[in-house]
């Protein structure tokens, strides 16, 4: 009896033993397993969105971005600029706080002097189960009226050769006569990473009517702050040259009394650094503090 009660112990610690090894290995093999999951599932999670507002202060518009960028966008926020209804001229304005997090290095694109942004293009790339967004790509339009385009292509993010996210990128672009003023920025739940941006636009700045009119009993008018209709309906003040720079004062002056029907010009007084006017013989732009209008001229009665 002794010893079959011998065996039957050590069968049984052999059996335990057994037990112990395949316990211990489902143990590990559910280690693994957890680690895997686990790798797969953060991108997945990082995948969520969450939403959140980049704006610029009041009466600005979004002139650029700038943030932080590596294989993706971290962070993006807006730079800004304003209009000063007085000169007719862009002022700075402050930069909008980037939306993201504290990866990627600093990064910063804007718009071309005196410019926003009219229009926008957002790719993506793909990491696991995961979009992240990648390259906003901007078109920058004039501040001024009337919103003349100035860039097509200005590109913010973009340096990795990950795989590109399905589908073409999402274009947005303000109506006519708008720019945009904020961004909308959507971010991983963690707030480490950019997924999507967005914008909102406003009425661009507009020019106003100045001009006043003063005819004589011979038949001739003077006018006060002349000034253009362009093709857009913005009204801006005539420039002192009738092409870019070159045959000014009067020359200009003859060319707007002869389009109001009206013979040759007389009596032209300059109004220097306007800051805002168009040139008459092809409605080119001129936004800077050297541009030159006219106070007043006068326009005889065509004989």
């Amino acid at each position: 009896m002794s010893v079959l009660a011998g065996r039957c112990t050590i069968h049984l610690h052999r059996e335990e033993a057994k037990m112990a090894r395949s316990l211990i290995r489902m143990r590990a093999l559910a280690w693994a397993l957890a680690i895997a999951m686990a790798s797969i599932a953060a991108p997945a999670w990082a995948s969520l969105t969450v939403g959140a507002e980049a704006s610029c202060g009041k009466d600005q518009w979004v002139t650029g971005l700038t943030g932080k960028a590596g294989l993706w966008i971290d962070a993006v926020g807006p730079t800004c600029a304003g209009w000063n209804e007085r000169t007719l001229l862009p002022i700075d304005g402050r930069a909008g706080r980037p939306v993201g997090g504290k990866g990627g290095g600093a990064i910063t694109q804007r718009c071309p002097a005196g410019s926003a942004v009219s229009a926008w293009e957002v790719a993506n790339v793909r990491q696991g189960d995961a979009a992240f967004a990648d390259r906003v790509t901007l078109q920058c339009s004039t501040l001024a009226p009337p919103q003349t385009v100035t860039e097509s292509a200005l590109a913010f993010g973009g340096s990795n050769n990950l795989p590109r996210g399905k589908g073409k990128p999402r274009k947005g672009r303000c109506p006519a006569g708008e720019l945009a003023t904020s961004l909308s920025v959507w971010t991983s739940s963690d707030g480490r990473f950019v997924t999507d941006v967005n914008m909102r636009c406003s009425r661009a700045p507009r020019g106003y009517s100045m001009m006043a009119t003063q005819r004589a009993a011979d038949g001739s008018l003077t006018v006060f702050s002349p000034e253009l209709k362009l093709k857009s309906g913005d009204i801006v003040q005539l420039d002192w040259c009738r092409e870019w720079a070159t045959h000014c004062g009067k020359p200009a002056a003859d060319a707007f009394c002869a389009s109001k029907g009206f013979g040759a010009s007389s009596n032209e007084v300059a109004k220097p650094n306007h800051g805002l006017t168009v040139v008459i013989s092809d409605q080119r732009i001129c936004n800077g503090h050297d541009c030159t209008s006219f106070q007043r001229l006068t326009c005889s009665p065509r004989s």
